[in-house]
């Protein structure tokens, strides 16, 4: 923002995006991959009925290593997707982040 010799400057909105169509990632905490794996097939059973378009990651904790799941396996966090994964892992297992947005750059 650049006021000029201006004392009294102006922000001009030229584009404005909902809150809920931001996009965002669940991240979902394993222990490590067999954990992941004893655990995958009930997780998205639960998870099946919030169908939408934000990505779901898996973060094993032992290893650090995190995998971003195929776009069959997306949900929508705003309606009970996170609510429904903390009652599977437990509450500190589960984070919403928003993921970057593509940006006109000016």
């Amino acid at each position: 923002v650049s006021l000029g010799d201006d004392p009294k400057g102006k922000v001009v909105l030229e584009n404005a995006v909902r809150f809920r169509d931001v996009p965002h990632a669940l991240w979902l905490q394993f222990e490590n991959k067999a954990d992941f794996d004893r655990r995958q097939e009930d997780l998205f059973r639960i998870l099946e009925p919030y169908d939408g378009t934000d990505t779901v990651t898996v973060y094993l904790k032992d290893t650090r290593k995190y995998k971003k799941m195929p776009a069959q396996y997306s949900v929508s966090v705003e309606d009970g997707a996170k609510e429904a994964a903390e009652e599977f892992l437990g509450k500190g297992n589960v984070q919403v982040v928003f993921e970057q947005m593509n940006r006109a750059r000016w």
